[in-house]
């Protein structure tokens, strides 16, 4: 089971995607996604389920929803997966291993390719992405395909990483780290 942000919102399972329904409940499982294992009230899920003004019956609505996201769940088997949509207080937790979140597996991949010091092992690390981080690796070959395209990337990595920075990216990182508690909101979060 896996669960998706980058692109279109989805649950992937063996057999494919769950066929999550309208776009107000994508919205909903994007909202409690970004906040993985974290309570979100209602009033904070309406906030972000709509732009100005929510109907006066946006708490049904939300009820609803999480009441066909918990069906699907269920049925994709993900209680097996440890995963789980909780009613916690007056807002409803995701709980989930963050490992089954591609945004997370995409950070987990970044981590990974700043460490590398040989912009070879860099671009090693990329091509190792899931489709579903790095793009299908179809996509991959045609944005830089022929003979030496592994040293073609390495080379503009390393002129880009060190002719700016002046050092291997491995030295001094371009971004640092990124480094919050689990509890604390994104800094995109209202």
């Amino acid at each position: 089971m896996e669960f998706r942000l980058l692109g279109t919102v989805a649950i992937g399972t063996e057999t494919g995607d769950v066929p999550l329904g309208p776009a107000k409940r994508r919205s909903l499982l994007a909202a409690l996604l970004l906040r993985p294992n974290y309570p979100l009230s209602v009033e904070r899920l309406t906030a972000a389920l709509w732009d100005h003004e929510p109907p006066l019956h946006a708490r049904g609505v939300i009820q609803g929803h999480v009441s066909r996201l918990r069906t699907l769940l269920t049925a994709a088997g993900a209680g097996t997966h440890g995963v789980g949509l909780i009613t916690q207080g007056a807002g409803y937790v995701l709980r989930m291993p963050e490992t089954l979140l591609d945004a997370h597996r995409f950070e987990e991949l970044v981590a990974l390719a700043r460490e590398q010091c040989a912009p070879a092992d860099a671009v090693a690390t990329y091509q190792e992405a899931p489709s579903d981080v790095s793009g299908t690796s179809a996509g991959r070959e045609r944005r830089v395909s022929g003979p030496g395209k592994d040293e073609r990337i390495a080379g503009t990595y390393r002129e880009i990483h060190v002719s700016t920075r002046g050092a291997p990216s491995c030295a001094r990182p371009a971004f640092p780290p990124r480094q919050r508690s689990p509890r604390s909101p994104p800094p995109h979060w209202p």
